[in-house]
């Protein structure tokens, strides 16, 4: 009797899974960017959720939470219901959250669940041009000649991690200050607030332009067709090893239903193929992912978190 009544649970789960997918959504949909409105993570979110709006025939509402380190829009996603109806832009710096933020109140992999993959992109290393120095070289200089005295802004972990391992390999002592977004840092970096920052190429793309920010360095394996006279920070310093950049990642609560997670992935699929979409992505400085499937976001957010972390381990950064 109970090898019957289980099948026919499994029967029922079999259909409603899929009929789950069909009619799956007919509520507007909220996507939670853990940053403030403007740069990458906007410029990610915001034209794939208007392409995934239309695809579902539902309103995605984008909503920034930033602060913490990413940690509190990635606190509200994962205390969500995993009905759907909440997504998260998930950047590369949460799988840092444990390494840089005391009692974290989720766990970055296991509480979540991953959907899709969108995009990757570097950091770029920038100052303003008052600062007595217009190279990585001579920033790395300034910073041996000044102990403690060079003034960095970060938006994320990652980002922290771009420094702390620059400070790491460069044998240098740099002081670091926590932004809730990259606006703020950029800003503060021009009007010479502080010496430099590390924030993600579309931040401060207007900036560079203008040339009212200087950028001496893209953390990523290559330069950028964006900014093709800055070196990478390989060759910049000449450190072969050094190379690290971000991601993001569609996600959402843990335990959503597969058909749910299904439907989301072909449509990001299409979407992140779409010409408009790829020249998009690509005037900002990323690289739109060629495998969105969410069998390589799931092992893309484990692989990172352990390589990730043990950069952090060699770095010597510890929870604040």
């Amino acid at each position: 009797m109970r090898n019957v009544i289980a099948l026919l649970v499994l029967a029922g789960l079999a259909f409603i899974q899929p009929a789950m997918a069909q009619s799956y959504p007919t509520k507007p949909i909220r996507l939670i960017v853990p940053f403030p409105p403007g740069g990458s993570a906007d410029a990610t979110a915001r034209p794939i959720a208007e392409k995934l709006s239309a695809a579902l025939g539902q309103n995605i509402v984008v909503e920034n939470r930033g602060g913490a380190l990413t940690v509190l829009g990635a606190e509200l996603a994962a205390k969500a219901a995993p009905d759907g109806y909440t997504l998260f832009l998930m950047p590369g710096a949460h799988v840092l959250s444990p390494r840089l933020v005391r009692n974290v109140p989720f766990h970055p992999v296991n509480d979540f669940t991953p959907i899709a993959m969108l995009a990757y992109v570097p950091f770029a290393i920038f100052t303003d041009p008052k600062q007595p120095f217009s190279t990585l070289q001579d920033m790395i200089a300034y910073a041996k000649a000044n102990p403690g005295k060079l003034s960095i802004g970060i938006t994320d972990a990652v980002g922290r991690l771009c420094i702390e391992s620059l400070k790491s390999m460069a044998k240098i002592d740099v002081t670091l200050i926590n932004y809730k977004g990259a606006p703020a840092l950029a800003t503060d970096v021009a009007g010479s607030q502080i010496h430099g920052g590390v924030i993600t190429p579309p931040s401060i793309l207007g900036f560079y332009k203008d040339r009212r920010l200087n950028v001496l360095a893209i953390t990523g394996p290559k330069r950028l067709a964006l900014m093709p006279n800055v070196p990478s920070v390989a060759e910049a310093a000449g450190l072969p090893d050094y190379s690290i950049q971000t991601w993001f990642a569609l996600s959402g609560p843990s335990a959503m239903p597969r058909a749910v997670v299904d439907r989301l992935q072909r449509e990001i699929q299409k979407i992140i193929v779409m010409p408009d979409i790829r020249e998009r992505l690509g005037f900002q400085g990323m690289e739109p992912a060629s495998d969105t499937s969410t069998a390589t976001a799931a092992a893309t957010i484990k692989s990172e978190m352990n390589r990730l972390g043990k950069l952090a381990e060699v770095a010597g950064i510890k929870p604040e």
